[in-house]
């Protein structure tokens, strides 16, 4: 069996609380030189889409520990949009939205 392909990033805990308790289904992250690796794949020919088997979230930074606050969650993709202001895209800003709708795991959670 292959090794897990894992996605990991940091969250804060409003929106973590958000995702777990099914109020938010997409996080956003800005689309930047520091996230552009995380979702594309560069070939010789063009950009693909990475593909992942888990997203592993954990509480505040730079920290990430599984000692600590975590949830994992399916990777189901993500796409480019403006997201909703609800979930705490700004107006106006084109995103990563990456769907976060299938709970895999919480743990240490309070």
């Amino acid at each position: 069996m292959s090794e897990k392909r894992i996605l990991k990033l940091t969250i804060t805990r409003k929106w973590a609380d958000a995702i777990i308790n099914g109020g938010k289904l997409e996080e956003y992250r800005e689309i930047s030189p520091f996230y552009h690796p995380r979702m594309w794949l560069k070939t010789n020919a063009a950009s693909i889409k990475r593909e992942y088997d888990e997203i592993h979230f954990f509480v505040g930074k730079p920290f990430m520990s599984y000692d600590h606050p975590h949830f994992k969650v399916k990777w189901n993709g993500f796409y480019i949009g403006n997201g909703k202001p609800e979930w705490g895209a700004k107006p106006g800003t084109s995103y990563y939205c990456i769907d976060v709708s299938e709970i895999l795991e919480v743990k240490f959670w309070m």
